[in-house]
């Protein structure tokens, strides 16, 4: 009976959300891409969304490893509302519908529309032009249904936190990825390197060097002493 009810409610929460993703058929759209979404190569070779994302910043909304993954049993960001203080980066990727395909690759959150009033640009001197672009459109933020944290049986990868900052990196700049870093609340518990054998699915196409300045960043930020190094 309680895997019923289980049923029942996922078939509704699901019709739900896509009740609002139909209501907004024939509007632009932008998904705010806040985790392994930051990375073009990784959006596109598993997603096909070949879009450039535009550096932005969402005030009011706080990153944290929050996400357990039931599929392949890992921790990813998840994003929930903050107070006005809070604020994470992001790249704002512009789609022309919200797909099956994204729908399954974010399948454990809720598509949320966001408040254009929330999102800045990066570069302070581009907000005006941001919104002008904005008009009209709807932004889509994907929300944590289920906060949790990270243990040993959901483990962040280091491949998902290296398709984040490599994101970070190649489209904007150290600051961007410093700001991910520093403002995404806990790394301290079970993230293990698994870079000899990716366990990540959709884990960017990296090379050593970008390895290495995504840990001399972690290093930096004082972070890397939690991580550890797989068997």
């Amino acid at each position: 009976m309680d895997n019923l009810l289980s049923q029942q409610k996922s078939g509704q929460q699901q019709s739900l959300k896509q009740h609002a993703l139909k209501k907004h058929a024939l509007s632009k759209h932008y998904v705010v891409g806040y985790g392994s979404l930051m990375s073009h190569d990784s959006r596109l070779r598993y997603s096909q969304i070949d879009a450039e994302g535009i550096p932005v910043h969402v005030t009011g909304w706080q990153r944290s490893w929050n996400m357990n993954c039931p599929d392949n049993r890992y921790t990813c960001v998840g994003a929930l509302p903050g107070g006005q203080t809070e604020t994470l980066n992001a790249m704002l990727v512009p789609v022309a519908e919200i797909t099956p395909a994204l729908q399954q690759r974010e399948q454990s959150y809720q598509f949320t529309q966001l408040d254009l009033a929330s999102i800045q640009a990066h570069n302070a001197e581009q907000d005006a032009e941001l919104h002008a672009q904005l008009n009209d459109a709807v932004v889509w933020i994907c929300q944590v249904e289920q906060p949790g944290t990270a243990s040993t049986n959901f483990p962040i990868f280091q491949t998902y936190v290296d398709t984040c900052l490599s994101g970070c990196l190649q489209h904007v700049g150290v600051d961007f990825a410093m700001h991910f870093i520093e403002r995404t609340r806990g790394w301290q518990g079970h993230w293990v390197n698994d870079r000899h054998e990716p366990r990540y699915p959709r884990l960017a196409a990296l090379d050593s060097d970008m390895h290495l300045r995504i840990d001399e960043l972690l290093e930096q930020a004082g972070l890397l002493q939690f991580r550890q190094e797989s068997p």
